[in-house]
């Protein structure tokens, strides 16, 4: 499963729109400067099913 698999779904709610900016600004966090691909990228990491 992907990032995109765990947060991209219809009727998101806030909350979880929040968690998945806060985890993709824990990824993104060691660069200086982030691209669309940088964010494309995220989306494609796999992740453990909770």
């Amino acid at each position: 499963m992907t990032n995109a698999d765990k947060y991209l779904k219809n009727n998101m709610s806030i909350t979880d729109f929040l968690t998945m900016c806060d985890d993709m600004a824990d990824y993104l966090q060691d660069r200086n400067k982030i691209t669309m691909q940088d964010i494309v990228d995220y989306f494609r990491v796999e992740v453990q099913d909770d």
